[in-house]
């Protein structure tokens, strides 16, 4: 494997900074029932950083190629945009697959930086470093995976059907569905890479929204 190298630093990547920025007049757009929904797991982020002072977050969805991944890398980032600290985030599926090329395309476009570790595994490692801190491997794995944390995390099931199979997840102390669309309607279509980095852009914009109003709760209870 090549030697790592750390190779994203949120001050210096002036792309993905300006995406950021932007997210606050994009969440104007975030209609009032879904600002409800961000809220209250708002809500719940910030009580548990309240009362425990730390909080893993388990992103799900079905097979941990797309949506799950994006919004690993999203909390991973937007904790460290806010200064919010003791916030750790993972993703997992119901089943393992890897993630998927095109996803892994729109995340480098969107301007994070990606290392591969196994190129010719069927499921490979990525490696990202948010903002200068010891890069961190992504890779499809189940939620229950030793990898992730095992119990009292707070899980985001990002797509209906993750959350009809998953009525319970193992371990959970909060169960919070968030459902968004399958850009992988879009696959080999003209439309395919605009419908990725939308569906990049859309996590990135909700999840700036509800984590600054954890920034705000936590604030106000200093």
């Amino acid at each position: 494997m090549d030697k790592l190298v750390k190779i994203y630093n949120l001050n210096k990547n002036e792309k993905l900074h300006a995406l950021i920025q932007s997210f606050e007049e994009q969440a104007l757009s975030i209609t009032e029932e879904r600002k409800s929904s961000l809220e209250a797991m708002a809500q719940i982020i910030s009580e548990e950083l309240t009362s425990n002072q730390h909080l893993d977050i388990v992103i799900i969805c079905t097979h941990n190629s797309r949506r799950s991944q994006v919004g690993e890398l999203w909390i991973r980032t937007l904790v460290k945009y806010f200064s919010i600290e003791n916030v750790h985030a993972f993703s997992g599926g119901t089943e393992a697959t890897a993630l998927h090329p095109n996803m892994a395309q729109a995340i480098m476009t969107t301007g994070w930086k990606m290392l591969h570790e196994n190129n010719q595994s069927s499921n490979p490692t990525y490696h990202i470093s948010i903002a200068g801190e010891e890069s961190q491997k992504m890779f499809s794995k189940k939620y229950d995976d030793a990898f992730n944390p095992e119990k009292d995390y707070l899980a985001i099931l990002v797509c209906e059907e993750a959350a009809e199979a998953c009525p319970i997840v193992i371990g959970a102390k909060h169960r919070f569905p968030l459902p968004y669309s399958d850009p992988k309607a879009f696959d080999d279509t003209e439309k395919q890479n605009e419908k990725y980095l939308e569906c990049v852009s859309l996590i990135g914009t909700e999840f700036f929204y509800c984590f600054s109003k954890v920034k705000n709760h936590l604030s106000s209870n200093n």
